[in-house]
């Protein structure tokens, strides 16, 4: 995440989407800003969401089922829920993208994928990524 002004966040998501500043996008997604804090499509809202606002019957539902499972299971780890909550949040994603998959099938890949941006971590938070997982397989 990062913390930019409107114009900032302009610049930066031509960059992204490898076209030159200034010029007129009319034909692409708009875009509108949340506290100016990442940005929402008024398109179809299940591409470029912010966390937590076109969220509400998802991941954020279970929060309070993320937390009390946290609580139960880290406690000798001394780690917080703000520390877990991206693996659950991980395995989350994950299960809603993949629907129709087990985890026997994907699990390697999730793996892989974890490690990718946490190198090392998947031993401590692989039974929060699984629940974020079956959290959403439980709910289809």
């Amino acid at each position: 995440m990062v913390q930019a002004s409107a114009e900032q966040a302009d610049m930066g998501l031509d960059i992204l989407h490898g076209r030159r500043p200034g010029k007129s996008h009319t034909d692409h997604t708009q875009w509108r800003y949340v506290d100016n804090v990442g940005v929402v499509s008024r398109g179809d809202p299940a591409l470029h969401t912010v966390p937590g606002t076109a969220d509400a019957s998802g991941f954020t539902r279970f929060t309070a089922d993320f937390r009390e499972h946290q609580r139960t299971m880290a406690t000798e780890s001394g780690l917080t829920y703000m520390e877990y909550e991206p693996a659950y949040r991980y395995g989350y994603d994950l299960g809603e993208r993949y629907p129709d998959k087990d985890w026997q099938t994907l699990e390697a890949g999730i793996r892989r994928g974890w490690d990718a941006w946490h190198p090392g971590t998947w031993e401590r938070f692989k039974d929060a990524i699984r629940y974020g997982w079956d959290t959403v397989h439980a709910h289809l």
